[in-house]
C-alpha cells in the first residue's frame, strides 16, 4: 500500500507497554515487547530522470535503524544509526530513464546496534525527510560526514575560524580567518 515519506510504523505503540497494562521482567519497555512492532520494511518509488551530466545523490536525515539503499538493483550504500543524516551517490546506478529506488529499514532489536535501551520510542521506517540532490562533477561533498560539507572550527581563545570545505571532484579548500578578540570591561 502507498506511504508517504516520512513514514513510522511505530508513531503510536512505542509508549503502549504490554496488553491490559502488564509490566515485562526488565521493567517495562515496550521496545522488547510484543507489542512494539519490530520488523524489516521495503519501500520503493520511481526516480525521476536523471539530468546528462550531473551527479546524483540521496540524502537521508534520519531512518531507523538499520538501511540498505538500492537504485535500479544496485546496493548504493548502507547505513546503521536511527538518528544520523547519511548521503550516498547513486550516479552511477541511474539508468537514463525508468529508475528505481528501494529502501530497506530494520528497526528489530539488535545487542551491537546503539541505542540498546533508551527512554524514547525506537521507532520503524524513513521518518525524515529524503532529498534528491543534482550537482555538476565538482561539487561540495554532500557525502561528507553527515553534513553539507562545509565544517567550520571556531577558538574562542584566538578568535580564528578555520573553514574547511570538502570538494568531491576537486581538492578540498581550507582557509583561516582571525577576528579581533572583544574588549572586556
Amino acid at each position: 500500500f502507498p506511504v508517504r515519506v516520512p513514514h513510522c510504523w511505530n508513531a503510536i505503540d512505542g509508549a503502549d507497554g504490554l496488553p491490559g497494562g502488564k509490566v515485562t521482567v526488565d521493567g517495562g519497555s515496550s521496545v522488547k515487547s510484543d507489542s512494539y512492532l519490530r520488523k524489516r520494511a521495503r519501500y520503493v518509488r520511481a526516480l525521476p530522470d536523471p539530468t546528462p551530466g550531473k551527479r546524483s545523490f540521496l540524502r537521508f536525515h534520519g531512518a531507523s535503524i538499520k538501511t540498505d539503499v538500492l537504485v535500479n538493483g544496485t546496493k548504493v550504500g548502507s547505513h546503521v544509526g536511527a538518528f544520523t543524516m547519511f548521503t550516498f551517490e547513486i550516479t552511477s546506478a541511474l539508468k537514463p530513464s525508468g529508475n528505481t529506488l528501494e529502501v530497506f529499514v530494520d528497526n528489530r532489536y539488535d545487542e551491537t546496534t546503539n541505542p540498546l535501551n533508551a527512554d524514547f520510542n525506537m521507532a520503524g521506517g524513513i521518518y525524515r525527510k529524503v532529498e534528491l540532490i543534482e550537482t555538476d562533477a565538482v561539487c561540495i561533498d554532500p557525502c561528507a560526514y553527515g553534513t553539507d560539507g562545509v565544517v567550520l572550527h571556531a577558538d574562542p581563545e584566538t578568535g580564528k575560524v578555520r573553514a574547511e570545505v570538502k570538494v568531491s571532484g576537486g581538492p578540498d579548500v581550507v582557509r583561516e580567518f582571525a577576528f579581533p578578540q572583544p574588549k572586556l570591561w
